[in-house]
């Protein structure tokens, strides 16, 4: 198990769907948010650290953006024709930016094993370059999934159950009780819970995860995974049922923050929203990405007819 120092949380934007492109996907945006390890703990739910590090290039695909995509990133080629081209210089660049930071880094990115790391990996071999063999990686769409899920479960903890009844009828209280029973920090600006779950939902998920529960270890609700699998698990709920809950990037920070999202597929703003969910979740976040990242070298990169996370 790694203990990771710094966080950098990463977002494309490309030309298209792998799947759609026979895996000839180019890159259009690219943001690294750096933060470290210490500072995601400190800082209070519904913030960000105020010490970041930052890259965001927008770069010409030589490829053709569908206006389908323009619609949805904004991004078209007229707009990137002057724009740099994925060559050495910009792997140099997010090489050098990744190399400053306070070591193990780890790249976290919302479905980065179906998308944004194979993606970015084929783009470095296509040059013959790699990062170094000490960047993790991890993909924050299955955190949130696990992290997410336990906290449903623990509701189920019996040592709540007095609190829960005494409070149903106070959906915030009731969720306090089951974030400081998760050591989650709460702001005490709002006296309301930083993570605005009700108490239904906690108790319509528990049948949908009791199958998981029945078949998993004790340590953990939730499947084990091993090295390997961990590089092929296309969904967070893995073998387990499909939750009620949508676990895109947008709808976990809608529910942990509690406001609405900012605009989606901007790299830096998708980076960032990220970040937030994951200072909420700041304890849980950072023993499940210890436990949970792998070497970026063992990521397989993007192939031309060759489905992602295969």
């Amino acid at each position: 198990m790694f203990r990771v120092a710094t966080y950098v949380f990463m977002d494309l934007e490309t030309t298209g769907l792998p799947s759609e492109e026979i895996g000839k996907t180019r890159i259009t945006e690219i943001s690294f948010v750096a933060v470290k390890r210490d500072h995601v703990l400190e800082t209070a739910p519904g913030k960000v650290p105020r010490m970041q590090h930052k890259i965001t290039l927008c770069l010409n695909p030589m490829r053709v953006i569908q206006p389908s995509v323009t619609e949805v990133t904004g991004l078209c080629n007229d707009l990137l024709e002057f724009e740099p081209t994925f060559k050495i210089d910009v792997f140099n660049t997010l090489n050098t930016f990744l190399n400053i930071l306070t070591k193990p880094v780890c790249l976290i990115a919302q479905n980065g094993l179906g998308f944004d790391f194979p993606i970015l990996k084929n783009h470095i071999e296509r040059l013959g370059e790699k990062f170094a063999d000490d960047v993790l990686c991890a993909d924050c769409y299955h955190g949130f999934y696990d992290i997410l899920e336990e906290l449903k479960l623990s509701f189920k903890d019996p040592s709540l159950q007095d609190v829960s009844e005494e409070n149903s009828g106070n959906k915030s209280s009731a969720c306090e009780a089951v974030l400081q029973k998760n050591n989650i920090i709460l702001s005490d600006s709002k006296n309301e819970c930083a993570i605005a779950y009700d108490h239904n939902l906690f108790v319509e998920n528990t049948l949908a995860m009791k199958s998981i529960n029945e078949v998993t270890p004790r340590k953990s609700n939730l499947p084990a995974l091993n090295k390997m699998s961990k590089a092929r698990r296309r969904f967070p709920w893995s073998k387990g049922n499909k939750p009620k809950e949508k676990y895109k990037l947008k709808d976990v920070y809608e529910r942990l923050l509690n406001r609405n999202a900012p605009e989606a597929h901007r790299a830096e703003n998708d980076s960032v929203m990220a970040l937030e969910c994951a200072v909420v979740l700041s304890k849980q976040f950072v023993k499940w990405v210890d436990e949970n990242c792998i070497p970026f070298v063992d990521i397989q990169p993007m192939t031309p007819g060759v489905p992602l996370g295969m």
